[in-house]
């Protein structure tokens, strides 16, 4: 049966819509995340490389290598030979829809019409209440402008107004909507047969659905009118419980976290200022349906009510929903401000950044909240409390979150651990079972402080505990980083051996970054503590040979250490020695000295060339052989011979030494392939979302004659942290708004993504240090136009300035004739060209010859080799004797024939002669009027200024002055020059 007989329009578009693409793709392609899509090979034809696009917010995918391209149900017919039908009911079944088997009554086909035209009216009215916003009627939009609201954010979201005359009416019949329509749409009401706008004189909020389609509006009054808000009521396109305001921004952004806010203006406000993600529930508490679309994003869930008691309230309702779909939020409490709108009336984003850190669990937001509520210098208020708080302990599930708890308690209350944890577990409670010593389990909070293990104040380490006491599953990413030894919590420890369990989950990519850097942290910090005390040791030891063995075992220990530890920004050396020395230096005070100072930096070396030097001449003889039959070599050339050994960097540079002596170019793939195609530049395009990981950027040196400068500046910029994405958007963020420490803090860090590019470029005529000058205007460029709104790194969108800046200072330098730079990479190519050619004929080759091999016309060749020639000094020797020069024989158009320069030779003796005639004040006047000595004219008010009189006595000067001239005698002395 044909589909089309018995399934509507916004079944199908419901089906695809509860698939993911991704998901579906993913099962018989391999996909990697680029910026805001998601690449690899295409499934429909060979090819090596990834030319297949899906792009999860539109819900399709693309090849542009053969042009296949749809969305889910499109992709099952090409990939599994489905019929349409098939496909459907294939998505059918992965969303648990049932497929209807029945024909569709009229009754359904007309409503499904009705819905289409309910969907269509509601566009038409947000673009007209947008229009009516940029018309600035009734100073709606000076209102927003004042409430913080900028134009950029007022487009983005849609923002209009609603006139008080409700003239959207008159609008949409005009278009050719009935009243039963605007009825129906429930944006319109009906009274003593007038339809009116129940938004009138109200901002309008357009409420998008995840398909990105306008479904219904809300309205903020600008004046005292009740109510404050008010939201399109429920219709057959709209239903409250089942959208959440803000969710479609955040699927476009790719947010890797949700935070769930209560009103408009804060969806807005923490959009405007760089945190996306943020989402709000329309006027009512957190429903089920809309936990369950939280649920599909699959993000880190942040809530952030407001602080009043009914934002409290909403909280916990929240918190209790969202438990139901397994979900753990965190919760984001601001101190000083009822909501993130009032909140960025006083802060900067960066400290909302500062405040998403310190978010807690809900069992901790629970507890702090409980105990606003009483006084803990009353003592029954104390215990009550404390029985409200155990009754919360014993309905969590997580042992590692009520020893967590059962400890805050403890410092809170002044009640002993045991005290708290007979009332959770019971009367055998032990301290014992968190591995606490009795003398430690006192009811003093400041004795828990004091406990031996230092970890059980570190701030990162209680934050990494209430992350694992959340999602045990983390542990999978602690465990190859910390031993268990080096925790202080027992039930941490038991984690560990449960970790196989986990290999199997899905994480967030945030949870993962964040549980990482929290463990990496405490590492190093573990680490510091360790060589303080080997260190102090140190100092403290009058024995010379105490020293050495002390530093010996300094250096194993941080040997031990590994790459774990040893951050990338150390300038390394390879240390052989084995610190072994002689009687004489064991009492040089000097030596022990520097044996006590041994840092980091000295003991971490690189691992050693795995490459023979039989294998490794083989293989660059084999790429200077391909390089003399076709003049260059390209870069995947080099990877492809290169890629199955493991060499060094020194012996990369010395292979692109030896490329240079032969005389041999090295060539991106661009420059080997001629002029990209349109399809290429469509790939290209695409490419533009490619993360770049600049932590793994190549910082050594390019062989050949190099500055100390040069040395010193690298070792510098290796100094320097990189910077995580997070970190990229707040100062993105803090940029935007002036801050010139941000924009510098920005540059700093992607000096080292400057160097590894200009290193590609060496041996091309620009010395290396100019290379990485011009690409650090580059990245400065980069810097003031990078948007990070648009969800990709900065390092990606910086790496296209910053080749641009380095090969347009290679096309122009040394060339008086500044030419383009993709007629450089012509140029080139021609250069290679003719290259071939002569190797082949034995002669230069002829226009028509050059143009066979290059596909282009022969003019075209021609013009390419006008451009391409050098200029010429007029200064050039002509002559075997050299006795002559170029210029000698171009004439000069601009200059004056030997008669007309005899000519005003004389012309200007007989001006000097009439002009002294004149009296001195009478000449002077004339020639500052004409300008007769510098060729500049004066005006009568400049003239007047030197001889300080008016203007109109300096008139009458010249008026007598030019008279005197004008007699026979005079005049006709220069009149005869005039012909």
């Amino acid at each position: 049966m044909d589909y089309s007989n018995h399934l509507d329009e916004h079944f199908i578009e419901e089906v695809v819509s509860s698939n993911n693409i991704v998901d579906i793709i993913s099962s018989y392609v391999q996909l990697k995340k680029m910026g805001n899509n998601y690449k690899g090979l295409c499934p429909f034809h060979n090819e090596k490389t990834p030319s297949f696009v899906v792009n999860e917010d539109k819900q399709i995918f693309k090849c542009f290598g053969c042009g296949e391209g749809g969305n889910a149900i499109g992709f099952l017919m090409k990939k599994e030979n489905m019929t349409f039908t098939e496909a459907l009911k294939n998505l059918c079944e992965r969303a648990n829809i049932t497929y209807p088997t029945t024909k569709y009554s009229d009754e359904h086909k007309k409503n499904f019409t009705k819905k289409k035209r309910i969907y269509q009216l509601h566009k038409d009215l947000a673009r007209y209440y947008f229009s009516n916003m940029q018309k600035n009627l009734d100073n709606s939009m000076q209102y927003l402008q004042n409430r913080g609201i900028n134009e950029k954010t007022i487009k983005n979201f849609g923002l209009g107004y609603e006139t008080k005359n409700s003239d959207s009416v008159n609008y949409l019949l005009d278009l050719g909507y009935t009243k039963d329509e605007l009825i129906e749409s429930q944006v319109f009401r009906e009274k003593n047969n007038r339809i009116y706008s129940i938004f009138f004189s109200r901002i309008i909020f357009p409420i998008i659905d995840a398909s990105n389609r306008v479904i219904a509006f809300g309205g903020r009054s600008m004046g005292d009118s009740m109510p404050k808000y008010l939201n399109s009521p429920e219709s057959i396109i709209f239903k409250k419980k089942n959208e959440l305001y803000g969710l479609n921004l955040a699927k476009k952004y790719n947010s890797t976290r949700i935070i769930l806010v209560e009103g408009y203006m804060d969806v807005i406000r923490l959009n405007q200022n760089g945190i996306v993600g943020a989402i709000a529930s329309l006027g009512t508490s957190l429903t089920k349906e809309q936990s369950e679309l939280i649920k599909k994003q699959n993000k880190t869930v942040y809530i952030c009510y407001d602080s009043d008691f009914a934002g409290i309230n909403a909280t916990i309702r929240a918190i209790d929903i969202l438990k139901e779909q397994n979900i753990a939020p965190y919760i984001i409490t601001l101190e000083d401000a009822k909501d993130p709108d009032e909140f960025f009336n006083r802060h900067k984003p960066i400290d909302f950044f500062k405040c998403i850190e310190k978010s807690v669990s809900p069992l901790t937001f629970s507890i702090d909240t409980l105990a606003k509520n009483y006084n803990f210098d009353i003592h029954s208020q104390k215990l009550e409390f404390l029985d409200r708080a155990c009754d919360l302990l014993v309905k969590s599930d997580s042992e590692l979150e009520k020893e967590y708890q059962i400890k805050r308690l403890s410092a809170l209350t002044d009640f002993s651990i045991k005290a708290i944890g007979v009332k959770v577990y019971g009367e055998y409670f032990s301290p014992k079972r968190f591995n606490i010593d009795n003398k430690y389990s006192t009811s003093s909070s400041s004795k828990i402080l004091n406990k031996p293990n230092f970890l059980i104040t570190n701030p990162n380490y209680n934050r990494l505990k209430e992350i694992l006491i959340n999602n045990n599953s983390l542990i999978v990413f602690v465990t190859p980083i910390l031993d268990a030894e080096e925790l202080y919590d027992s039930e941490i420890k038991q984690l560990y051996t449960k970790s196989n369990e986990y290999n199997d989950i899905t994480f967030k990519e945030e949870d993962v970054l964040l549980t990482k850097k929290l463990a990496f942290s405490i590492k190093y910090e573990i680490f510091q503590k360790k060589i303080k005390e080997i260190e102090d040791s140190i100092k403290n030891e009058k024995d010379s040979s105490n020293i050495i063995e002390l530093s010996n075992k300094k250096i194993d220990f941080i040997k031990k250490m590994g790459e774990d530890t040893v951050s990338d920004d150390f300038d390394v050396d390879i240390l052989e020695t084995d610190f072994e020395p002689s009687v004489e230096e064991l009492n040089d005070e000097e030596l022990i000295e520097d044996f006590s100072n041994i840092n980091i930096s000295d003991v971490y070396s690189e691992d050693d060339d795995m490459l023979t030097s039989h294998e490794y001449d083989q293989a660059v003889q084999s790429l200077i052989e391909q390089g003399k039959r076709e003049g260059y070599i390209d870069y995947d050339s080099i990877i492809n011979t290169m890629d199955s050994y493991d060499i060094s960097k020194d012996k990369i540079e010395d292979m692109y030494d030896k490329f240079a002596s032969f005389g041999i170019d090295i060539v991106d793939d661009i420059e080997k392939e001629g002029t990209p195609t349109e399809e290429d530049e469509k790939i290209a395009e695409e490419h533009r979302n490619e993360d770049i990981d600049i932590s793994n950027l190549d910082l050594s040196m390019v062989k050949g004659n190099i500055d100390d400068p040069v040395r010193m500046y690298l070792k510098e910029i290796g100094k320097i942290p990189l910077l995580s994405t997070e970190e990229e958007i707040k100062l993105s963020v803090l940029m935007v708004n002036g801050d010139e420490y941000a924009k510098m803090k920005i540059v700093e860090a992607n000096l080292r993504l400057v160097v590894s590019i200009a290193k590609r470029y060496v041996g091309r005529g620009m010395l290396f240090l100019d290379l990485i000058q011009e690409g650090n205007l580059g990245l400065i460029k980069a810097v003031e136009k990078f948007d990070y709104t648009k969800g990709f790194k900065f390092s990606t969108y910086a790496t296209w300035w910053i080749r641009q800046a380095i090969t347009r200072a290679i096309a122009d330098q040394a060339r008086t004739i500044r030419i383009p730079v993709h007629m450089v990479e012509t140029i080139n190519k021609l250069i290679r060209v003719n290259r071939q050619l002569v190797q082949e004929l034995g002669r230069d080759p002829r226009p028509e010859e050059m143009a066979e091999h290059m596909n282009m016309s022969q003019d075209k060749i021609r013009e390419i080799m006008k451009i391409a020639q050098e200029p010429v000094s007029l200064e050039t020797p002509i002559g075997e004797e050299e006795d002559s020069h170029l210029g000698d024989f171009i004439p000069d158009d601009d200059a004056l024939a030997p008669s007309e320069a005899a000519a005003y030779s004389l012309l200007r003796e007989q001006i000097d002669q009439v002009l002294n005639t004149l009296t001195d004040r009478e000449r002077r006047v004339l020639k500052l009027r004409f300008g007769l000595d510098d060729g500049r004219p004066k005006t009568l008010e400049e003239v007047g200024k030197e001889f300080d009189v008016t203007r109109e006595r300096i008139r009458q000067i010249e008026a007598k002055a030019l008279r005197k001239l004008r007699g026979p005698k005079k005049s006709n002395k220069l009149k005869d020059y005039l012909d």
